[in-house]
């Protein structure tokens, strides 16, 4: 198991945001995620093999308190459009990295040691950033791309689809199909919200 600068800061965050509205959060009570904990918390007895239900169990806890609970709740008490702005901030921070380390590599034949390049698969260079992996980044990338080709649809925003243009030169540079199917996937999605809501092709 390896532990990581992000989770450390995630955990940080979420405690600097319990301080702050600590009235607020201990008044929170959802019933469904406490019966999830319960019933994983119970299967991890009956597992085939304990020791790894436990270490899955744990990442679940990481990833219900440290993740979902802290973005859910900046989100409750900053607003969506604060909290839209740093996501997009970052994002856009990634993306002159991932175009650096383009230009490094490609250009230069040169690599940093704290940002390495994942490698080359037939001759073709797969950029991750810090990611296991480019379909790791891929994953990542979707939420970006859902949330901004949606605001965009929406708002009519420009500056929306710079962000989804990004994403995609992003998702290029990593290489990685299942972004590419992702991108399918949140296309095919977005058409169907519209028909749903009896809009034409043309509008779409």
């Amino acid at each position: 198991y390896n532990f990581r600068l992000d989770q450390l800061f995630l955990i940080v965050f979420t405690f600097l945001l319990c301080a702050r509205f600590k009235d607020e959060i201990f008044r929170i009570k959802n019933r469904f995620l406490l019966s999830f904990l319960v019933l994983s918390a119970v299967s991890v007895a009956f597992a085939f093999y304990v020791p790894r239900a436990v270490m899955f169990y744990a990442s679940v806890l990481y990833n219900l308190f440290f993740v979902y609970f802290t973005f859910a709740y900046y989100v409750k008490f900053y607003g969506v459009t604060r909290f839209l702005k740093i996501f997009r901030d970052t994002m856009f921070i990634q993306f002159f990295l991932i175009l650096f380390q383009f230009v490094l590599k490609t250009f230069f034949h040169f690599e940093f040691r704290f940002l390495p390049t994942y490698g080359y698969f037939k001759g073709v260079l797969r950029l991750s950033l810090w990611f296991y992996e480019p379909s790791y980044l891929a994953t990542y990338l979707m939420i970006w791309f859902s949330v901004s080709f949606a605001l965009w649809r929406m708002e009519k925003n420009i500056n929306y689809f710079v962000d989804v243009f990004c994403c995609l030169v992003m998702l290029l540079l990593s290489t990685s199909t299942s972004g590419f199917i992702g991108v399918c996937i949140a296309l095919v999605l977005a058409y169907l919200y519209w028909v749903g809501r009896k809009a034409t092709l043309k509008k779409i």
